[in-house]
């Protein structure tokens, strides 16, 4: 009979240090990922601090579109379909 008890507390202690080895096991992974998680969002942030001025730089430059500068006829894409039906006109003849 103290045989058996003793297998059984034997095997709960194997069970325990089980349990504590993969509890162990998944607090370490946690951490790690924390880390890494920790890493990605320092690389985004530090990502957006360089595209946020090159982005305002694109948007200004969006407002100088060359096509809608405006010229003493209209727009200059304006003046380029009038150029292209003056080049036509001129086939013509």
């Amino acid at each position: 009979m103290l045989n058996g008890t003793l297998n059984c507390s034997q095997s709960n202690h194997h069970y325990d240090r089980q349990y504590h080895n993969q509890f162990t096991y998944n607090s370490n992974r946690l951490k790690e990922f924390k880390k890494w998680d920790s890493i990605v969002m320092i690389i985004i942030s530090i990502y957006n601090e360089i595209l946020d001025p090159i982005e305002k730089i694109i948007n200004s430059m969006r407002i100088y579109d060359p096509f809608i500068i405006p010229t003493c006829y209209g727009s200059l894409f304006q003046e380029l379909v009038n150029l292209s039906h003056v080049i036509e006109r001129k086939g013509e003849i």
